[in-house]
């Protein structure tokens, strides 16, 4: 290829690591500087944030539970 043709192809990547630089620059200092939040989680959310954990802990023991049974049976059999 002559250097002719490969010219704009130069530019062009100038242009789009100068965009790249720019956007890490940017993503460091939105990264880097602290704002207050001024959010909260309601108590409801809580609550409903632990009855999914504990449901989600009996669900598991009850299949545990309920394929150990399983097992066991299918190896009497045999």
């Amino acid at each position: 290829m002559s250097r002719h043709a490969m010219r704009p192809f130069h530019r062009a990547h100038r242009r789009f690591g100068s965009f790249w630089k720019g956007f890490a620059l940017l993503l460091v200092l939105m990264i880097g500087t602290e704002r207050k939040a001024c959010a909260y989680t309601d108590p409801g959310t809580g609550a409903m944030i632990w009855q999914m954990l504990v449901a989600g802990f009996v669900g598991a023991a009850f299949y545990f539970r309920r394929f150990t049974t399983w097992f066991k049976k299918k190896g009497r059999k045999d």
